[in-house]
């Protein structure tokens, strides 16, 4: 009988000895959680490891990518297989990667016993648009925009989504230069502020990607974008009063393409073009990042994102030059408002006093 709780008691030692003691998260591609927009044909992919025993380490790695999170059993895109080694980064090395495909990818890790962890949770990159020939749009401006006599720019277009096509999948990719803010049928598409980023725009332009999926409507849609200065037009404003940072003027300019998919497989794009209308008569007189924003809201459109908004005296763009660099994917993790503070007083004006 002892020797019997003995051979037990060893059993379950060596048991509890061949649980795997890490786990896998933090998934990243390009050092970004589920990216969109990216503009290499080899992302790395990263990862980091957490253990529940003292001096463990990761010996081995196995990376699956799919085309679907369900074809994931059977990787059609990548599968590395068990690879010995420590690293907690490597690059794709899979079947080759097209503008627009989406991958999704998990990872498996092996202990220092040589024990196999659970698989992660899965992890999503998409590709942006990788070659020229995928822009159907133009750069548009607004010729009647002169910085200190003006507002900034606005731009709209109004388009309509068939009551028989039921989407599954819409993009918009976009940059406006300095500064872009969008919103489509009303509704702001990103959380994100100060967009683009900072670049050599001769060189680099950076533009952002956004999953519109839900944002889109059977029939009548309209798409607005507002531009500022940010640091691509850095000049002083009006009064010249921001004077922190300067730059030569630079004519505010801003291309996008909105593509949308059916479920019976058309495909529709809405690119930046002269039927883009725009005005100079709008609220925000002054954005910058070091001048800050000047708005004036009795010239407020409120809702001149929206197919029914008020559009009156708005004018047809007209297309420009880009600014000389290659669009690429902007690689850069979004800035966003993470804490809001009331003021501390408001103090009313009245109209007669402006």
């Amino acid at each position: 009988m002892a020797w019997t709780i003995f051979y037990l008691m060893g059993l379950l030692a060596y048991c509890v000895c061949q649980v795997n003691s890490l786990s896998v998260t933090g998934l990243r591609t390009n050092s970004l959680q589920n990216p969109m927009g990216v503009s290499t044909a080899t992302p790395r992919f990263s990862w980091w490891s957490t253990s529940t025993k003292r001096a463990d380490t990761q010996i081995a790695y196995q990376i699956q990518v799919a085309s679907s999170s369900s074809s994931l059993s059977s990787p059609d895109m990548w599968d590395t297989g068990k690879i010995t080694s420590g690293d907690i980064s490597t690059v794709y090395g899979g079947s080759a990667l097209s503008s627009r495909k989406i991958g999704f990818w998990r990872i498996r890790i092996w202990d220092s016993t040589d024990t196999a962890s659970s698989w992660s949770d899965i992890a999503t990159f998409e590709m942006g648009l990788l070659s020229s020939s995928d822009w159907a749009a133009s750069w548009i401006a607004n010729e009647q925009y002169v910085s200190g006599n003006n507002s900034l720019p606005i731009f709209a277009k109004t388009f309509t989504v068939k009551s028989t096509c039921v989407i599954t999948q819409a993009r918009l990719y976009l940059l406006g230069l300095g500064q872009h803010a969008a919103m489509i049928n009303g509704v702001a598409v990103t959380d994100a502020v100060l967009e683009p980023g900072y670049a050599t725009y001769n060189k680099t332009l950076r533009y952002s990607s956004y999953n519109i999926s839900t944002l889109l409507i059977p029939g009548n849609n309209a798409i607005g974008v507002e531009l500022g200065k940010g640091v691509y037009d850095a000049v002083p404003g009006i009064g010249g009063r921001y004077m922190k940072f300067t730059n030569p003027a630079q004519q505010l300019k801003l291309i996008a393409q909105l593509e949308y998919t059916c479920l019976d497989g058309n495909k529709v794009t809405i690119p930046t073009d002269k039927t883009w209308v725009t005005t100079t008569s709008g609220p925000l007189l002054e954005s910058s990042w070091y001048g800050g924003e000047e708005y004036d809201a009795r010239n407020a459109y409120v809702d001149y994102s929206k197919a029914s908004g008020n559009r009156t005296g708005w004018v047809n763009s007209n297309t420009t030059t880009s600014p000389g660099g290659i669009l690429v994917g902007d690689a850069n993790p979004p800035i966003k408002i993470i804490e809001t503070f009331a003021a501390s007083s408001v103090t009313k004006v009245s109209c007669q006093s402006l």
